[in-house]
């Protein structure tokens, strides 16, 4: 019994001493716990205070970083704060495309009407070379000083708004445009006039100078509309065709642009169209109401309306296109899928990024140059323009001057008959001279040169006017415009008018018996549109030869070097041409030499083929150059292949 207390007891004592073990291992396992609940954060944090190594990011890290491609500029389609959940199905390319189109044609629409206002501003106010030429082309000059910092900084911000901004500009200057007609006197009534051969011609008092009232008014209007022309087009065609490449893919880049390309000749054609319009002559009724001191008021009226009409267009078109944001939606994963296109840019110009200050801003410039593929399409660029303006300035003097050659050379040209003209290439049945435009028969009649309203007599001989003709009477029939007592016609058969006398010659240009024209003209647009084929290749191979932040940059450098050419070289070529090929002047009484009438039709042919078969000759080259030169410049595999020529040549070496 003693033994089983002892046993009793000593389990006791060895359970006691176990639970205390026990204890005493949990309180330290507690007592570990706790400093590992405190090590553990503090070392945590002491390790996060040391440097860590930087990962470089990929290509797509870093397009989700670049704050211009950022997803976060995409946004709806509001102003400001005011967004309304209906129209957001216009938030797409295609809904920025129908805006696009409607201020490309507001820009083709004006450029035909102030075209046609510079005419009457010609005819009325006599303006000098000087005048002439800053009327034209101050637009050009304006567009080559502010294309390059137009899209430099137009890149950086909402280019929607630049964009939105233009048609504000337009709008304004349209404004511009209609108030001289609105304001001052400047289609007056007779001021151009049917010279007819009489008496009076000699007691006409001839002022010399320019005696128009608030002419030079007029005149610093149109400059200045010029001006605001020139100034809003870079945006849209620089800022608003590179928001159209980054919004849609690049198999459908060619589709868009020519979409806007198209938009601007269909806009010249409408102005046209309404243009032509406000030449038409009043109705009678009205101006019997209208004061003879106000019927300018009448008569100008069409052209103040017009531009009215197309101001308020701007406006609308404005306001609408300040509502998209600076991004579409979608356009961030359109750019990222463009990452993994096969490369087209520049391999020098890859990492290279647009430099804030004036020193790092010309150098991207200089680095924009020495791409070839972009300076190449340039150049063809400015071919293109010369080919097309050169046929918009020849055309003209062509058909005007079509009677000016020989039989011969007018069948091979145009298979065409020549037209007699008394005094040019016939001298007036051998009682004048050839090249004037003065003969007996018309010699007391002191006709001047500054009124070219040809006629043709019932000898089949057309006069410079019914002046130069002796024509001393005119009526003017529900058809056509009739001459009598004509000095200068004898010959030919004479109709009577209805009031039985004898009409010798009637107004217009004789008819040449040109049976062939509608196949000239048919070659000349098949030509024309084939000459201006290039122009979306061209664009396309400028906005994919670049990164994309430098599409901008190298559209405005595309556009000033074009406008450079279309403001300085093209005009002083044209204006050499035409003085050349000219053969008669119209000197007026002061002794001033204005401008010229006809042209020998051999020389203007000849420099017109010259000039065009050249553009279209450096066209060719070019690109036959860039398609050499492409894979080099992109994936350098000319450097390539001779470096590992040159790598295995030394290997030989060593081995050897």
């Amino acid at each position: 019994m003693a033994h089983v207390r002892n046993k009793k007891s000593d389990d006791k004592k060895a359970m006691v001493v176990a639970k205390e073990d026990t204890n005493k291992s949990e309180s330290e396992g507690v007592t570990k716990l706790q400093t590992y609940l405190k090590t553990i954060p503090i070392a945590k944090k002491k390790f996060a205070k040391l440097p860590k190594r930087k990962k470089s990011p990929t290509s797509a890290e870093l397009l989700l970083i670049d704050p211009r491609y950022s997803a976060s500029k995409e946004g709806p389609l509001g102003l400001g704060p005011i967004v309304l959940p209906f129209v957001q199905r216009f938030n797409n390319i295609d809904g920025f495309m129908t805006l696009y189109v409607a201020a490309v044609l507001i820009h083709g629409a004006l450029f035909a009407v102030v075209d046609m206002t510079l005419n009457i501003y010609q005819v009325q106010f006599s303006l000098t070379r000087t005048e002439w030429y800053l009327m034209d082309f101050s637009d050009y000059i304006a567009s080559f000083v502010v294309a390059i910092i137009i899209a430099h900084f137009g890149s950086k911000g909402n280019r929607t708004r630049w964009i939105a901004a233009s048609c504000i500009l337009m709008g304004l200057e349209s404004m511009l445009f209609a108030f001289p007609f609105f304001t001052y006197e400047i289609i007056i009534p007779g001021r151009q006039s049917i010279e007819l051969c009489m008496e009076e011609n000699e007691k006409r008092n001839i002022i010399c100078g320019n005696s128009v009232p608030n002419r030079s008014k007029c005149i610093y209007f149109h400059i200045a509309g010029q001006c605001i022309h020139g100034i809003a087009g870079m945006p849209i065609y620089i800022l608003g065709i590179t928001f159209i490449f980054d919004h849609i893919p690049t198999s459908s880049c060619g589709f868009y642009l020519a979409i806007g390309h198209s938009a601007y000749l269909i806009g010249y054609l409408l102005g046209m169209v309404g243009g032509l319009q406000n030449f038409q002559p009043p109705p009678k009724e009205k101006t019997v109401e209208i004061e003879p001191a106000k019927v300018y008021q009448l008569l100008q009226s069409g052209w103040w309306k017009t531009f009215l009409i197309i101001a308020a267009i701007s406006f609308c078109v404005s306001f609408m296109m300040v509502c998209f944001p600076t991004s579409l939606p979608g356009a961030h994963k359109l750019r990222l899928a463009k990452r993994k296109e096969p490369p087209t840019i520049d391999r020098r110009l890859k990492d290279m990024k647009i430099q804030p200050h004036l020193k790092g801003f010309l150098h991207n410039i200089w680095h924009i140059l020495k791409n070839p593929l972009m300076l190449t399409q340039a150049i063809c660029k400015v071919s293109e323009y010369l080919t097309f303006n050169t046929s918009l300035y020849f055309l003209p003097h062509h058909l005007q001057t079509q009677f000016l050659i020989t039989p011969g050379i007018a069948s091979l040209l145009t298979e065409c008959q020549t037209t007699t003209f008394a005094g040019i290439n016939e001298d007036y049945d051998g009682y004048g001279q050839l090249g004037n435009l003065t003969a007996d028969c018309n010699e007391y009649c002191d006709c001047t040169t500054s009124l070219y309203t040809s006629i043709c007599g019932r000898d089949e001989k057309e006069y410079f006017s019914p002046c130069f003709a002796g024509c001393k009477a005119t009526k003017v029939s529900q058809t056509e415009k009739t001459y009598y007592n004509c000095s200068c016609i004898k010959e030919g058969l004479a109709a009577s008018d209805d009031e039985g006398q004898f009409i010798d010659a009637i107004a217009g240009t004789c008819d040449s018996d040109c049976l062939k024209l509608p196949l000239f003209f048919a070659f000349y647009f098949s030509a024309t549109v084939f000459s201006n084929m290039c122009s979306i290749p061209v664009i396309s191979i400028i906005l994919q030869s670049v990164p994309a932040n430098f599409t901008s940059l190298s559209l405005g450098v595309t556009y000033a070097i074009v406008k450079f050419v279309a403001s300085v070289p093209a005009p002083l070529l044209f204006r050499l041409s035409s003085a050349i090929a000219c053969i008669y002047w119209d000197n007026n009484r002061c002794g001033g030499k204005e401008r010229c009438w006809i042209y020998n039709k051999n020389i203007l042919v000849y420099e017109f083929m010259g000039i065009w078969m050249s553009s279209q000759l450096i066209i060719v080259l070019l690109n036959i150059y860039a398609i050499q030169i492409h894979d080099v410049v992109v994936h350098g595999e000319i450097t390539e292949s001779k470096t590992t020529v040159k790598d295995v040549k030394e290997q030989k070496e060593r081995k050897a």
